[in-house]
């Protein structure tokens, strides 16, 4: 009798250690912040791109905090099994969890933002390098909000100088006027790359000079070039655009 109780502890055990694991993720987000039994997943902000742009706080979050053991496995992009050590920083990650999972959304606390996150216990974690984010993920990161609106962006190698840059940035100021154009200039905004940045623009843009000008609309690109004055060209085809020459 007591050997058959002892079986059956032991089928226990076994069976709660290899709960099966859905064929598809349950969370796939970013990772903010991992230390060696736990991390915090991003998934939705909840925000507009040009809340973001503006940097409003969120204030309710879909987000999760994932427990793991020194069991529970860890693959790259190809998988190949790496270590939690070796998964970040990353860009993103696809999480299987142990049990039920039900997605929430979370009101942020003032004094612990974290607090009320669900948690969950990681039953697999796969992971993403930012070599391997997609054009179309870029993409979503830069377009504006809503249809008739836009986003100028500017793009500049990382060895421009602090004087060049200056004088671009004051240029692009002027040219986007956001002040006058607020209805339908959402956001402006620049971005440094290299031949070492985490994401590669340059490929995944085609950036083909030191400093290229992009407008997004709400959808993709819908200009680019190396060269300013083509962007207000671009932009004087638009019957509410005030360009630098024109009275207010």
């Amino acid at each position: 009798m007591k050997l058959t109780y002892l079986l059956l502890a032991l089928l226990f055990l076994v069976g709660c250690n290899n709960e099966e694991l859905t064929e598809n993720p349950n969370i796939e987000g970013h990772i903010h912040g991992m230390d060696e039994r736990e991390f915090f997943i991003m998934v939705d902000d909840l925000l507009t791109e040009e809340e973001r742009q503006s940097f409003v706080s969120p204030k309710e979050i879909e987000a999760y905090r994932i427990t793991f053991d020194e069991e529970v496995p860890f693959y790259d992009e190809n998988g190949n099994e790496v270590t939690w050590q070796e998964s970040y920083p990353s860009l993103s990650a696809n999480v299987w969890v142990k049990g039920d999972f039900q997605s929430e959304i979370t009101k942020l606390e003032k004094d612990d933002p974290y607090a009320n996150l669900p948690v969950y216990k990681a039953g697999k974690v796969e992971i993403r390098s930012f070599h391997d984010i997609t054009f179309e993920e870029v993409i979503s990161r830069y377009t504006s909000d809503k249809e008739g609106s836009y986003c100028v962006y500017v793009f500049m190698e990382d060895d421009v100088t602090s004087k060049e840059g200056n004088v671009i940035q004051a240029d692009i100021h002027e040219i986007a006027n956001l002040t006058a154009h607020a209805s339908y200039i959402k956001c402006l905004g620049f971005t440094t790359f290299s031949n070492d940045s985490a994401i590669d623009y340059q490929e995944i843009l085609t950036i083909n000079h030191p400093t290229e000008f992009f407008v997004f609309d709400h959808k993709g690109i819908v200009f680019q070039s190396g060269e300013i004055n083509e962007l207000e060209q671009y932009l004087r085809q638009f019957e509410w655009y005030k360009g630098r020459e024109d009275k207010e």
